[in-house]
């Protein structure tokens, strides 16, 4: 694992639905990620709802991430901005 990269994100955990309006709509402004602040801009990534919730759930099984919910299409799709 990369320097400065930390596995198992509370952000993931604790925040599904900003995370999810983050790929959907992109971020902007501060988040707190295991205990370390970032306050960055991420742009809109002009993904489908179904290939948001395929990234989703990648990222929620990686990198020791561990969630048994999986998102679905309909989740994403219900995401309002």
């Amino acid at each position: 694992m990369e320097k400065g990269i930390k596995a198992d994100s509370n952000y993931l955990k604790n925040n599904r639905n900003a995370s999810i309006k983050g790929l959907k709509y992109g971020l902007k402004g501060e988040i707190i990620v295991n205990g370390t602040n970032y306050n960055n801009y991420i742009p809109t990534m002009g993904l489908s709802d179904n290939e948001i919730a395929d990234v989703m759930n990648f990222i929620n099984d990686s990198w020791e991430n561990k969630n048994e919910k999986i998102v679905t299409k309909e989740e994403v799709s219900d995401s309002k901005k």
